[in-house]
């Protein structure tokens, strides 16, 4: 697995690990059934093994964000089904996406991102895709690559994270394609509608590159894992696309004590220590949080 990652973080073949059969804590809580964060989490095991193992495999460090203000802790993030927190209907999958990647400062954006399988859940067979972004490029034409290397494009902050005094200019035009051909980083939110190209350069642009992530589907580049508890998958950020595959139980989709829980946390090679990125105009107090040595770094959103 270590020889994997280090081919994986010095822009080798690899861009994902699956490890499976890791342990995890003998009681694991339930979750909230009314919207709320859940602030009782009893996932210690599950905790330090994705940190211990995203570091040592992915080279990097945490990374955290203070302005993602839905998360329980600042790097690591329970991810499950809450009272309008989304919207999920039966038989819509996630789009194709970027973590972070609608930062204005693209070095910010982590290199790594780290799933840990905590609870399977209602739905047993909802997986998480990823897609290398090679694979999605081949079906894209060399002059359409081009202008998605131009400032076409503009994507949205999502809704949730404050936009504060020095973040009034959101709507910043950019490129969604950067990187060497060997490895590209396509910048796509999590929701189709928080991207859209200003000109038709840019629509046209935007339109073949989904039109290039459905034929890559269908030719089968997808890559498909349904998270066991135990399952720690670790995946380059910058150079595939993730998603979540289409909920079929409906029952599913709404909260539930024993439904669906992964854990995530991102990593950043280029940091030395656990690090929180923070609003230009926001002060934060690290010292309430249970980490013994955060270093911050303030930002543009």
């Amino acid at each position: 697995m270590e020889h994997v990652f280090n081919e994986l973080h010095t822009t080798g073949e690899e861009t994902a690990v699956l490890i499976k059969g890791l342990p995890v804590d003998r009681i694991i809580h339930e979750t909230p059934t009314d919207g709320s964060r859940s602030m009782k989490k009893k996932g210690q095991v599950i905790e330090a093994l994705l940190i211990a193992l995203g570091q040592s495999l992915t080279g990097g460090m945490p990374i955290g964000y203070s302005f993602e203000k839905g998360y329980s802790d600042p790097f690591i993030h329970e991810g499950f089904v809450r009272e309008g927190g989304s919207a999920l209907t039966v038989g819509t999958a996630l789009a194709f996406h970027a973590d972070m990647g609608y930062l204005r400062q693209p070095s910010l954006v982590p290199n790594f991102l780290g799933l840990f399988g905590v609870r399977e859940g209602l739905d047993r067979k909802v997986t998480t895709e990823i897609l290398d972004n090679r694979d999605i490029l081949r079906f894209v034409p060399a002059e359409t690559q081009k202008a998605l290397r131009q400032p076409h494009f503009i994507i949205r902050i999502p809704q949730g994270v404050p936009i504060g005094k020095t973040n009034k200019n959101q709507s910043r035009i950019r490129p969604l394609l950067t990187g060497s051909a060997s490895t590209p980083t396509i910048a796509l939110p999590p929701s189709e509608g928080n991207v859209f190209g200003v000109d038709k350069v840019g629509h046209r642009a935007l339109k073949i590159l989904r039109e290039a992530i459905d034929q890559a589907k269908r030719f089968g580049f997808v890559h498909r894992v349904h998270l066991m508890p135990g399952d720690l998958l670790l995946f380059d950020n910058r150079r595939v696309l993730h998603s979540r595959s289409a909920v079929r139980n409906k029952e599913a989709l709404l909260p539930h004590p024993d439904g669906r829980v992964i854990f995530r946390a991102y990593f950043h090679s280029g940091l030395r220590e656990p690090t929180m990125i923070v609003p230009e105009d926001e002060d934060i107090d690290t010292k309430s949080t249970p980490w013994p040595k955060i270093n911050t770094i303030k930002a543009s959103i």
